[in-house]
């Protein structure tokens, strides 16, 4: 930076020209921003505006109906079983997923009888060759006696 104008010098120092305009940074962020109105905004714009309507899936957009729509949800009785068996499954599943791969990776990690076995087995999937599993898949798929086909 010059320190008189506090601008950038307009070369380098090399002698070659740079090339800093200020629109730049736009061009830049404009993909991720369309990106993100693409995919996200407009989605949740237009779902949320199909909700006070009565539309059937795939079909064309039906008459405004107003909040029609929530009442009839918020008074069925299965509407409830459903967000109580998704609470659960958050409440109950969803730390067991985060808590048990940071068990395995300290145990991993950790100095234990017996834990080259479990290191071995832990990392078994992953060091598997790629033709072994296919030819154990082309065995069980096999159309003259595979265990996954029935027999004809």
């Amino acid at each position: 930076m010059s320190s008189r104008t506090g601008r950038a010098p307009s070369r380098s120092l090399n002698g070659a020209a740079r090339f800093r305009p200020g629109w730049m940074p736009w061009i830049w962020i404009t993909l991720p921003v369309l990106a993100i109105i693409t995919f996200y905004i407009y989605p949740f714009i237009t779902t949320v505006f199909v909700s006070f309507t009565k539309t059937k899936p795939l079909r064309k957009i039906g008459p405004f109906i107003g909040i029609e729509n929530y009442t009839y949800v918020l008074n069925d009785p299965e509407f409830w079983g459903s967000l109580r068996n998704s609470l659960i499954y958050a409440v109950c599943v969803v730390p067991l997923m985060v808590l048990l791969p940071l068990l395995l990776a300290l145990l991993v990690k950790s100095y234990v009888p017996g834990i080259g076995f479990f290191r071995a087995l832990y990392y078994l999937p992953a060091v598997s060759s790629l033709v072994v599993i296919s030819l154990a898949w082309r065995y069980l798929l096999n159309e003259r006696g595979g265990r996954a086909c029935p027999t004809t």
